[in-house]
């Protein structure tokens, strides 16, 4: 049994990698994504994360719309140990900016 949500993102994604996680629309067409798809995209969030400095513990702001990308980065955090401020995607602009400020986020993912 995974002792992490990182360890059990890794071992699951991995072992369903050709199975489908996500449809979403985009535009007039329904895209699929699979869980491998999830995996390399969160791997290259966390490598992101990595090269922009942003270190276990630190936060990140995520305030976009229900999609595999944003679980992605959820999970690419979720890699490194970043803490994920999650937004509702309807949230105002100048309520975005509170939000980032107060918790000291180091990076926002619209």
């Amino acid at each position: 049994m995974a002792e992490s949500l990182a360890e059990f993102f890794l071992e699951h994604f991995s072992a369903h990698a050709s199975e489908c996680a996500y449809k979403q629309k985009r535009g007039y067409r329904m895209e699929s994504c699979t869980y491998g798809d999830v995996l390399q995209l969160a791997s290259a969030f966390a490598e992101e994360l990595d090269r922009r400095g942003i270190a276990k513990g630190e936060r990140v702001v995520l305030w976009d719309e229900n999609s595999a990308e944003w679980v992605a980065a959820f999970f690419g955090c979720t890699l490194r140990g970043v803490v994920v401020v999650p937004m509702d995607d309807g949230a105002s602009a100048d309520f975005a900016a509170r939000v980032f400020q107060q918790v000291q986020a180091k990076l926002l993912v619209s």
